[in-house]
């Protein structure tokens, strides 16, 4: 869905997408509002199996292609009638967060010199590490559990049989999921959903608290954007929460570190990873329009 202020002439673009097992309807309309407010267009996306855009079966996770979906959008605002009427699509910046914060990275690397600044929020940076922090939260037994659930649905593709799904998010100590919160942080994750109850009401395409297991490999073996980082010619700016306990947040300064471009920094947050879309919405914005602004300029 695309968001253009009325400017002339026509404004840049943010092209914004979300993280694990999310899609616009999910608070990224907030972003647009605030980007529109800011003289900056933007065009909110859906990864493929979710949300508004099409794909089977639905709900399944691999950042490398969702990355691969991105650069999809791009293309087709290269080519679309209203680029240099109600949008500019040689300036195109990009928002991602969590998950998506670390395909915001993959995708500027991708393109280089077509993208022209990168907001990265709460980013998963390296696959790997944010596995195997998820897994250590669980303790042996609660991580064989897990490694066993991806082995058999990656299995059951193999041999083309419906996946294997479990919970995305769940209550520590309580539900067998892929990410593990104490209750307060699965309160602050549903505040930004159309509707709290997890089941598909109110959801653009029926959107649930599952996803297929094999994604545990999809991102620990195939996702390590803070590789690619050198390869990024766009300036970054890093949206980082206080504390975080669904990615590995220190590896936010030594990514910074690795960007080539002068521009790049870091906002951090007072907040957590799932408030930053309530209670630190407003401070992050307020980070994020000045640097858009700067480096999307005409």
């Amino acid at each position: 869905k695309g968001h253009p202020p009325q400017n002339n002439p026509p404004p840049p673009i943010v092209v914004v997408f979300h993280g694990l097992a999310s899609q616009k309807d999910m608070g990224l309309i907030r972003y647009a509002e605030e980007f529109a407010g800011g003289g900056i267009a933007s065009l909110l996306i859906d990864y493929r199996g979710f949300g508004g855009s099409d794909g089977m079966p639905r709900h399944m996770i691999d950042p490398m292609k969702q990355a691969d979906d991105v650069i999809a959008a791009i293309n087709h605002l290269s080519n679309h009638s209203s680029n240099g009427k109600d949008f500019d699509a040689s300036r195109v910046g990009l928002f991602g967060t969590s998950l998506g914060g670390g395909v915001s990275i993959v995708v500027a690397s991708k393109l280089g010199a077509r993208v022209s600044a990168v907001v990265s929020q709460s980013p998963s940076l390296d696959g790997l590490e944010n596995v195997i922090l998820n897994l250590k939260k669980r303790g042996f037994l609660g991580s064989l559990r897990m490694i066993l659930a991806a082995i058999t649905d990656g299995l059951r593709s193999l041999f083309n049989i419906s996946p294997a799904s479990m919970k995305v998010i769940g209550v520590k100590g309580y539900d067998f999921s892929i990410l593990q919160l104490d209750q307060k942080e699965v309160v602050a994750y549903y505040s930004k959903h159309p509707s709290r109850s997890g089941t598909g009401d109110g959801y653009l395409g029926g959107w649930l608290n599952r996803a297929p297991a094999r994604l545990v490999f999809a991102i620990g073996a195939n996702f390590r954007p803070i590789k690619l980082i050198p390869k990024v010619t766009a300036p970054i700016l890093f949206i980082s929460p206080e504390w975080d306990s669904a990615v590995p947040i220190e590896l936010i300064p030594k990514a910074a570190a690795l960007s080539p471009h002068k521009g790049t920094k870091i906002y951090t947050g007072e907040h957590g990873h799932f408030e930053m879309y309530t209670n630190g919405f407003a401070d992050a914005c307020a980070a994020m329009l000045p640097f858009l602004k700067e480096h999307l300029s005409a």
